[in-house]
């Protein structure tokens, strides 16, 4: 069996990760939610397809913020940052790939469609 399309939400906000679950439990994907920063970056940088992957991202989070918890990721991946603030002062990121809180499940499905391999 291959490696299953997956994604990844990584919060400081519990309630988000499980609306998050819930609202996406149907779509024929691997959810994977972290509240720790830090594990949510071990687990993306040890997944062996990132053409399989997909990662929204809070950006404010006490332990390590979107930005940089982007910057130590090792390889190329789809990367979306969820923010509460739609005007977040994010330099240098396409704004394409800045998403409001709470995300819909509508986009969800939508970006997973536009990028994951079948």
């Amino acid at each position: 069996m291959g490696i299953e399309n997956t994604l990844v939400y990584i919060d400081d906000e519990k309630e988000l990760l499980e609306i998050f679950e819930i609202l996406n439990s149907s779509l024929a994907v691997n959810l994977k939610i972290f509240n720790d920063p830090n594990e949510g970056l071990d687990f993306i940088n040890s997944f062996p397809d990132t053409d399989k992957l997909i990662v929204f991202c809070d950006v404010t989070m006490p332990k390590m913020n979107g930005v940089k918890l982007k910057s130590l990721i090792e390889k190329e991946v789809e990367f979306y940052f969820v923010t509460a603030d739609p005007l977040s002062n994010l330099k240098d990121v396409n704004k394409e790939n800045i998403l409001s809180k709470p995300l819909s499940s509508e986009t969800v499905e939508e970006i997973c469609n536009k990028h994951l391999s079948k």
